[in-house]
């Protein structure tokens, strides 16, 4: 890090380990030798933490070295879908985690997944409400996509959890933009739906009116990409009747 700084003039870095903030002591000596070296005030940097490992201790020693934004992946508000794709937290730990996060000063970004195993319309709006109730920075939510090699894409291929698979085409693999996947009980169509909804529920919920003008700016190319292409499957739809 200090070689890049001294270097190249690096002001940020980002680190990809969703368990950075593991309270060790290799953990604990990094922050304390980004602290010693005075990176607070030379550079920012984010990283991820899981819910089950916050402790108030350690995010101060991450605002003291510097720590600009964390992230978390909270994926449900159901703790059923929580316990059934081992994800190891529950949803009070979750809002604690999100309550000594705030407390300590530091921005957080949570991300949420819509269309896990055995999903239903209820689960759904659990995962909206904890959102909304949540308030962090910038919420996303992502529609369920089946990677290769991945278990989902295998329950997929079988028929399991209530999953149809939509296509083998890579194009479509995406949490965003594609049409890889969907339910039994909830379509393609309907989870986007609910996508849409969960991000205008949060912003609004809150009267955060001006972060969600910043978020459809932000992501006006990518709003535009989506409404075309929810007018081109309207079209197929009409060409097929």
């Amino acid at each position: 890090m200090e070689y890049a700084i001294t270097r190249y003039g690096t002001h940020t870095f980002d680190f990809a380990d969703e368990i950075f903030l593991f309270d060790s002591p290799h953990t604990r000596g990094l922050l304390n030798g980004m602290i010693e070296r005075g990176f607070s005030e030379r550079i920012s940097w984010t990283g991820l933490t899981r819910a089950n490992l916050v402790n108030a201790d350690l995010l101060d020693l991450a605002k003291r070295a510097g720590c600009r934004r964390l992230e978390m992946g909270v994926e449900s508000g159901d703790d059923d879908i929580l316990k059934a794709i081992n994800k190891d937290i529950t949803v009070d730990q979750v809002r604690q985690a999100v309550k000594m996060i705030k407390r300590a000063g530091i921005p957080l970004n949570a991300y949420f997944i819509l269309g896990h195993p055995n999903e239903t319309k209820e689960t759904l709006r659990k995962t909206v409400r904890l959102a909304a109730e949540l308030n962090t920075g910038e919420p996303a939510f992502g529609i369920m996509v089946p990677y290769p090699g991945t278990r989902i894409y295998d329950m997929a291929r079988r028929g399991e959890g209530r999953y149809r698979l939509l296509t083998d085409d890579w194009s479509q693999y995406d949490k965003y933009a594609g049409r890889a996947l969907e339910l039994e009980n909830l379509t393609y169509e309907e989870l986007e739906k609910w996508q849409r909804r969960a991000v205008l529920w949060c912003y609004v919920r809150n009267l955060r009116f001006l972060d969600l003008a910043r978020f459809v700016w932000k992501k006006r190319r990518a709003v535009y990409w989506l409404i075309k292409k929810r007018f081109q499957r309207r079209g197929e739809k009409r060409g097929h009747h």
